[in-house]
C-alpha cells in the first residue's frame, strides 16, 4: 500500500517570506495491491478527509490506467521517488524503459 498525503501550499506567512510550504491536508490518496479483492491487483482510493471513507476507483480510472502503463514497478511510480528508484534498481524491479 503507498499513501499519499496531498497538502495546500503556502506562502509568505510568519517568518517565511518567500517559497513554498505545506498547509493543512487537502486529500488521503490510497493505492493498494490486493489481488484478491481487484482483479487489476491494484486499486486507487481517494479521501477528501480523515473522516470519508472511500470505494476503489473503477478499473478504467484516469489513475488506473495511466500507474498500468507508466508505472517504473509494477503500478507504482517510484520514478518520482530518488530512494524508491533506488532500490528497485538495486533490486532489478524496474520495467523497461523506466531504468533512466
Amino acid at each position: 500500500m503507498f499513501a499519499l498525503e496531498v497538502r495546500y501550499a503556502a506562502t509568505k506567512a510568519s517568518i517565511n517570506k518567500g517559497g513554498h510550504y505545506q498547509e493543512g491536508i487537502a486529500a488521503l490518496e490510497i493505492h493498494l495491491k490486493d489481488q484478491k479483492r481487484f482483479p487489476t491487483k491494484w486499486a486507487f482510493f481517494g479521501f477528501g478527509s480523515a473522516d470519508q471513507t472511500a470505494k476503489a476507483f473503477p478499473a478504467n480510472s484516469a489513475c488506473q490506467t495511466c500507474h498500468a502503463k507508466s508505472g517504473a514497478v509494477d503500478e507504482p511510480f517510484v520514478q518520482l521517488y530518488p530512494t524508491c528508484f533506488l532500490v528497485a534498481k538495486a533490486k532489478g524491479t524496474l520495467k523497461p524503459g523506466t531504468e533512466k
